[in-house]
């Protein structure tokens, strides 16, 4: 009895074949993906680094009136030294951050000084002042004094002054409307960051010293740019498709099979892409 392996053979090597298309299908994908990944990576590298750079030498200009802005550097380990200072307040930060298990995403150091001395005339008020004698009536001199309030909106000064013996006594309290600082971060469309501070009072100068973000915690993790993709088609046939897609830089691409269902059942592999030019 004679059996003929050959339509066996033939059927064997044609799975072979379609595993062998699929296995170097998802391998050519995956080579693709990692040499675009590194490539972008490596260009990303080298523009931050030149970015931090310049930011590292900039210096806090004046945009508009009372808005003040200065370049920010994206680099964790800058932020990290910045926690590194010898202010109490720093070293309560950072037991604070560590005690609540936060990562630190930004920090700006912000320092700010009158643009000139506030100087302003203001009604004043003169009264005679009768001392008490040491045996506790009236004494034979007096004294003037002169009581004077003046409010800078943010400030508010009291005080007043005594003769014979010179004597003055100052008060220093919250105006009739508060200090209000504004520190914000940006990213323009270079991906250059930018660290802005606006202060409620004209008087007011505010210099940025130092400026600084991490981020890593804002990088998309490489399974979040992983995706599972499926179509379906219709005409004179159905037509199924599915597939695996990983997100590069504006592209999406991956791996698929489609199934063309007619008369018969056809099967097609390749990869699939998807170009997004307006992606930030």
């Amino acid at each position: 009895m004679n059996i003929d392996l050959k339509p066996v053979g033939d059927a064997a090597l044609q799975l072979l074949l379609k595993h062998v298309r699929t296995v170097l299908t998802v391998l050519a994908f995956a080579v693709l993906a990692l040499v675009a990944t590194v490539k972008i990576h490596g260009l990303q590298s080298q523009v931050t680094l030149a970015q931090n750079q310049a930011a590292l030498a900039s210096k806090t200009v004046e945009e508009d009136k009372g808005v003040f802005e200065r370049q920010v550097q994206a680099d964790k380990s800058a932020l990290q030294s910045m926690l590194k200072g010898s202010d109490q307040q720093l070293q309560e930060l950072r037991g604070l951050l560590k005690q609540k298990s936060e990562q630190l995403d930004n920090a700006t150091t912000v320092s700010v000084q009158l643009r000139k001395a506030l100087q302003a005339q203001t009604t004043a008020v003169q009264t005679q002042q009768q001392p008490p004698a040491a045996g506790g009536g009236p004494s034979a001199t007096s004294r003037v004094r002169v009581d004077f309030d003046h409010d800078f909106g943010w400030l508010r000064v009291t005080g007043y002054t005594l003769t014979d013996p010179a004597y003055g006594f100052l008060t220093i309290n919250n105006g009739s409307r508060p200090l209000k600082l504004t520190v914000a971060l940006s990213k323009d469309r270079q991906n250059a960051w930018h660290a802005y501070v606006t202060s409620s009072d004209v008087a007011i100068s505010a210099d940025v010293l130092i400026a600084a973000v991490d981020p890593s915690i804002r990088d998309v993790k490489w399974y979040e740019r992983l995706g599972v993709m499926g179509n379906v088609g219709v005409g004179d046939g159905l037509l199924v498709g599915a597939g695996l897609t990983l997100d590069i830089g504006r592209f999406t691409v991956g791996p698929a099979v489609w199934l063309s269902v007619n008369s018969q059942v056809s099967k097609y592999y390749g990869i699939a892409a998807v170009w997004r030019p307006f992606a930030r």
